[in-house]
């Protein structure tokens, strides 16, 4: 069976996110096209909706129709379709997304809905804003086109020819947002990771929930790699940070979790201690992986290069940081770490660690090399980064193998 997944704003993230996960899962599967924000997969086996409710990634995914239409002959595959939803009584309502050009959406809709209405059927059709092409996750919830009786059809283009694929499952907005913002400690100030970042980070070490893996967050601040490594069953997960406050900010961030039963209660180990000094809490090959958004330094509102105490500062945390990790892994173990990154009036700055890493006894994993001609915008470090708009310090996402 074929499966489109659209992708959210960083897409080679999201496919690397995807493919690690479907590999973790022990999913037979192939790519079969991926071009800009879009990929088709081959599965073997159809995905449990809480396989795609861990993707912080993957804004759709649906399920390709076998026959393929050229431009002229696409209504007549879309009406045709939508004629089987049909039921005596009940109004259908559908909605389009179109992810090639030069395809008149509105007009194609319109003339679908008046050819489904001469037949005596009530019909509504959900259509994106005027000049735009696509249907939010919001639109397409909010107006119930993942239930049964109607549908979001997404044409795309897949070896010359035109695809439909229907929607089955969209982005956890309101879940995510839950989360992020009615949760007791934040502190915008400092700037939070989002919830979607620290899923895309989880699932990126290759792990599942089925194998019970060990977890550690050394820079745990208020929870949320914690928090969402629960919420996608991870039942073995501990953090620290150097900041007792931030712990307490965490525990707390956890009991609402617990509280609001938003996953089912674990005990988590949590406790304050330096991310150089980890030896003296835990045990010598006992973590599976170490999962962090260490310390970035200050914001960078004016686009200017890192100071070289700066630098120097980090890249002392962050070396003997990995020295300390590193006999705490098991044999393989991962660390999926952020690095920051300066975007500056001549470009962007990058932390000059990685070779540093590499020499303690890691080998540098980010991307895997089956996809890595696809990923345009992978830097020269083969690393993928993250950023938001405005965002002084973005995240080079780093993905370490213990050797």
């Amino acid at each position: 069976m074929n499966y489109f997944f659209i992708f959210g704003n960083h897409p080679d993230i999201s496919l690397v996110e995807l493919t690690s996960k479907l590999q973790s899962e022990q999913y037979s599967f192939s790519l079969i096209q991926y071009v800009r924000n879009i990929g088709v997969f081959t599965l073997e086996k159809e995905l449990p909706h809480s396989f795609i409710h861990s993707l912080g990634g993957i804004v759709k995914y649906g399920v390709c129709f076998e026959k393929q239409f050229s431009r002229s002959t696409l209504s007549i595959g879309i009406t045709e379709y939508l004629k089987t939803l049909l039921q005596e009584g009940v109004r259908l309502t559908f909605g389009l997304s179109v992810y090639v050009k030069n395809i008149a959406l509105h007009r194609a809709g319109i003339e679908i809905k008046k050819t489904l209405k001469e037949d005596g059927h009530s019909i509504r059709f959900v259509a994106p804003p005027r000049n735009e092409y696509i249907l939010s996750s919001v639109t397409v919830q909010k107006n119930n086109l993942l239930d049964a009786t109607n549908a979001e059809l997404n044409v795309f283009e897949l070896n010359g020819q035109l695809v439909i694929g229907k929607t089955v499952f969209v982005q956890a907005f309101e879940e995510y947002s839950y989360r992020d913002w009615q949760r007791p400690q934040k502190d915008m100030t400092t700037g939070l990771l989002p919830p979607k970042v620290a899923q895309i980070m989880i699932n990126c070490a290759g792990l599942s929930p089925l194998t019970q893996p060990r977890i550690h967050d050394p820079f745990c601040g208020f929870g949320t790699i914690i928090q969402e490594a629960l919420c996608m069953g991870y039942s073995q997960v501990s953090g620290s940070d150097v900041s007792k406050e931030r712990i307490q900010d965490s525990k707390k961030n956890i009991e609402w979790l617990f509280k609001e039963h938003i996953t089912p209660q674990r005990e988590v180990y949590l406790f304050q201690s330096n991310a150089t000094q980890l030896n003296n809490h835990i045990a010598s090959a006992t973590l599976d992986a170490i999962i962090a958004e260490p310390y970035l330094g200050p914001p960078n509102k004016n686009g200017q290069s890192p100071q070289n105490a700066l630098i120097h500062e980090l890249s002392i945390l962050y070396k003997k940081s990995f020295e300390v990790f590193y006999p705490l892994l098991k044999k393989n173990g991962v660390v999926v770490f952020l690095l920051p990154v300066w975007q500056t009036s001549s470009g962007p700055f990058f932390m000059p660690v990685l070779q540093d890493i590499i020499q303690i006894g890691f080998s540098h994993q980010t991307i895997p090399p089956r996809y890595s001609s696809l990923l345009l915008s992978k830097t020269k470090r083969d690393t993928l980064v993250y950023m938001r708009a405005g965002q002084g310090v973005a995240r080079e996402l780093c993905v370490f193998i213990k050797r």
